[in-house]
């Protein structure tokens, strides 16, 4: 690719491993932790449901473990099917 005159490879990779060295992912029980760590009224579950890759197996029953694990802190789940807006309360 040549930009500006400059010219670098450019690489594509599916799955995107974190710099960080740590998982990129949360278990349900920690996305809920965070969330009530970070003071987050509300949390929004989003990657879940996804397959054939590798590095990524997901959970049994994703979205009824963040539930049952928000159930004794004070954070709302809020499922968003993907394609619609989600409104946030001011």
């Amino acid at each position: 690719m040549t930009r500006m005159g400059l010219s670098w490879p450019i690489t594509v990779r599916l799955w995107r491993e974190p710099v960080s060295g740590q998982p990129g992912v949360l278990t349900p029980e920690q996305a809920v932790a965070a969330a009530a760590i970070l003071g987050a009224r509300t949390l929004v579950p989003i990657h879940y449901g996804i397959s054939g890759m590798d590095n990524y197996v997901e959970v049994d029953d994703p979205l009824g473990r963040l539930r049952k694990a928000a159930g004794d802190r004070a954070v709302a789940v809020e499922v968003v099917e993907p394609g619609p807006w989600l409104t946030w309360p001011a």
